[in-house]
């Protein structure tokens, strides 16, 4: 009788060890947690672009077109001036021969690296030339600049020699030509971003 109680006892003992290790097993688990943070900051696309102090012109001199020395009259006393108040240059008396050719300096101020690409859209085209760092006219050229960045873009605006528009009826006529730059995060397809622009 006692062997069995014995072995009852031990039993016993046995299924409440087993009971404290199930116990101290899930204290365990829930003694100690630890969490960790993602912090998400987007990144922004921005650029500044500025107008170059001296464009360089060309007229026709003696029938053939030169460079001149002049950062601001054709040969025939045509000007180029630039308007600080709305960031405009002015170009005056233009007569077929006249070229000028204007720097712009287009900076990424963003966090990412970009794409870009400079349009135009003219009003009164009266047979004015226009290119884009030579491209010809209605090609688009986007071109990637990492953060901080800075290009030159050269602008040529140009009434040629054959120009055969016909003037106003006081002999003037005036054209306005909006440059614009476009800029997207350079991992975009350039699809993608004439797209969003409505450049399509």
């Amino acid at each position: 009788m006692k062997t069995k109680r014995v072995a009852l006892l031990t039993a016993s003992l046995v299924i409440v060890l087993c009971a404290v290790i199930i116990v101290g097993a899930t204290f365990a688990l829930f003694g100690k947690t630890e969490s960790r943070n993602v912090t998400v900051t987007t990144g922004n696309v921005s650029i500044a672009a500025d107008f170059g102090d001296d464009p360089t012109l060309s007229s026709l001199v003696e029938g053939t077109q030169e460079i001149l020395q002049s950062s601001d009259t054709f040969q025939l006393g045509g000007k180029v001036a630039y308007n600080a108040e709305n960031a405009t240059l002015e170009l005056t008396n233009v007569v077929p021969g006249d070229k000028a050719e204007i720097t712009l300096t287009v900076k990424n101020t963003s966090s990412v690296e970009i794409l870009y690409c400079v349009d135009y859209a003219i009003t009164n085209a009266n047979g004015i030339a226009i290119s884009i760092d030579g491209a010809s006219q209605g090609e688009r050229n986007w071109s990637k600049l990492a953060v901080g960045g800075t290009a030159d873009i050269t602008i040529t605006v140009e009434l040629p020699a054959d120009a055969t528009d016909q003037f106003g009826s006081e002999g003037t006529a005036q054209s306005t030509i909006a440059f614009t730059v476009y800029a997207g995060q350079s991992n975009a397809s350039t699809d993608d971003l004439e797209e969003i622009f409505h450049l399509n």
